[in-house]
């Protein structure tokens, strides 16, 4: 039985570490493009330009979640549900009434946005140059909302590879393609109106030919008769009502700095924050390595009851992200300045603080809230991750209005700081009490503790080298070269770290 346990996790394991390997390339890319995305707006346009192209997103990120009303996530749990227990007949049935229903209402809202963009540009937060992106991104709201069903059902057919091209990669090379040849045709600030919307119409598009092949196994499925349908449809929106909220409320959650900025300060200061934001999302890039597949993958764990396989899943995937993650939270505390000087320039410099006390709150999200919420999302606690959402949603928002009229920049990014650590604390109690679950391995304070002794490297470089690209680089090298060591020496790695690698290499030398 217990061999038979190491088998299962072993196979699952190396599936989540082959396909994280497939996502690293999409997520590096998608990181370079956007990176250099930004980088391009910032830099040929002043700082309350790139301050007004954030908040606008920041508009429509609202209004897409509240447009999804939740059913890509319900439909990512409940086709990799139905398709562990072979009856597509259901989700043949959601995906019907959840693409319909999701356009119509992103039609609403892109109408609403368009018609209303001067009242909340001048009459609210005082910003007339916010008008014309408003009104540009209302149309993609439609597009935005096909989108993020198709891409769902991608997910949940655990077709990775695709769906990590598509979303990580094209979409934002895209959009990079698009505003260089803008920019080189001479449209100024046009070109970010137009490489948004452009983009988000192609990567729609896309989604629709790369998806038909999942399609036409729904379509290919038997029907369900109308008493089984009003029964799934009751299922299927009590789980997904409350993620309608959640996603809004998440936005909320992820914009509030930028909103509160933007009512006090100004749109360039709501520029300088993105940067940071921007810049800290850099320890995002574990988590998502691998939490595109392991919702699924959970899930249909779960459909067996094997908790005991789950709780060793997660455990892994927790050291993995920390693993990844230290180097970059030790660049970050220790050379924020020179990163955004180097990035951005010297104009967006005032980040600097911010950085740094993002940052750490950022590596303690990456680990804990994501993990905890696929957990808890996998057990059908929907409507317990809104009340999370919300809980945590208003005490930033409440830290956010004391803070940064005092504090300015510091204080959004000590609030937000704050409210991930209260939050991932929330959210592992909960995967304790409901699925006795605690993704923590003693491991990983060894990996903590090595990741403050190679520091000491960096120092000495510091004393030698210059701090521009070249030491920078040469820095970080070094740095890695002896984590890595001291992973090696003080056993920071396990028997399921070894089998995995070993089953990489086999398959790569194979190919």
């Amino acid at each position: 039985m217990v061999e038979s346990s190491n088998l299962e996790l072993d196979k699952s394991l190396n599936l989540l570490a082959k396909t994280s390997v497939i996502v690293f390339i999409g997520v590096m890319l998608s990181k370079l493009f956007t990176y250099v995305y930004k980088i391009i707006i910032a830099r040929s346009f002043d700082p309350e330009v790139y301050g007004l192209f954030n908040f606008a997103l920041m508009i429509v990120s609202i209004l897409a979640a509240l447009a999804a009303f939740g059913m890509p996530d319900g439909l990512l749990r409940f086709v990799s549900y139905d398709r562990k227990n072979k009856n597509m007949g259901r989700s043949k049935y959601l995906f019907s009434i959840s693409s319909k229903l999701t356009f119509v209402i992103s039609i609403i809202l892109g109408i609403i946005l368009y018609l209303f963009a001067e009242i909340i540009s001048i009459n609210i937060f005082n910003k007339p140059g916010l008008i014309i992106y408003l009104k540009v991104f209302s149309l993609a709201l439609p597009f935005l909302s096909i989108t993020s069903i198709l891409l769902s059902i991608l997910r949940a057919f655990e077709k990775i590879t695709t769906y990590t091209i598509v979303q990580n990669i094209l979409q934002n090379l895209i959009r990079l393609i698009i505003i260089i040849i803008f920019l080189i045709a001479g449209f100024g600030v046009a070109s970010i109106l137009f490489s948004y919307l452009i983009g988000v119409i192609l990567i729609a598009i896309i989604s629709y030919f790369v998806s038909k092949k999942c399609l036409k196994m729904l379509q290919d499925s038997n029907n369900i008769n109308n008493k089984a349908k009003k029964s799934l449809r009751k299922e299927f929106f009590d789980y997904s009502w409350p993620i309608v909220f959640l996603g809004i409320i998440g936005s909320l959650l992820y914009w509030s700095d930028s909103f509160v900025i933007g009512y006090y300060m100004s749109a360039s200061d709501i520029g300088f924050y993105n940067v940071a934001f921007t810049l800290v999302g850099l320890l995002g890039i574990a988590p998502e390595l691998f939490m595109q597949l392991f919702l699924p993958l959970v899930v249909k764990e779960y459909a067996k009851k094997r908790l005991n396989l789950i709780q060793e899943i997660s455990k892994q995937v927790a050291k993995w992200i920390l693993i990844i993650n230290v180097p970059i939270l030790v660049i970050m505390i220790i050379y924020p300045g020179v990163i955004i000087n180097i990035l951005f320039g010297a104009d967006y410099l005032s980040a600097e603080m911010p950085l740094r006390i993002l940052s750490f709150g950022s590596m303690f999200a990456a680990i804990f809230i994501s993990l905890s919420n696929n957990l808890l999302s996998m057990k059908g606690k929907s409507k317990l991750l809104l009340i999370n959402t919300l809980f945590i949603a208003v005490f930033n928002f409440i830290l956010n209005i004391f803070l940064v009229p005092k504090y300015g920049l510091n204080g959004a990014a000590f609030a937000t700081m704050i409210s991930w650590f209260l939050f991932g604390f929330i959210l592992l109690c909960q995967v304790k009490f409901y699925l006795n679950i605690v993704p923590i391995r003693r491991k990983m304070l060894t990996i903590i503790l090595i990741g403050f002794v190679s520091t000491g490297v960096i120092f000495i470089i510091e004393d030698i080298i210059p701090l521009n690209l070249i030491g920078l680089a040469l820095a970080g090298i070094s740095f890695l070269l002896v984590y890595i060591v001291l992973i090696l020496l003080f056993k920071g790695l396990d028997r399921n770290d070894k089998r995995v690698f070993d089953s990489i290499k086999i398959k790569m030398m194979g190919s």
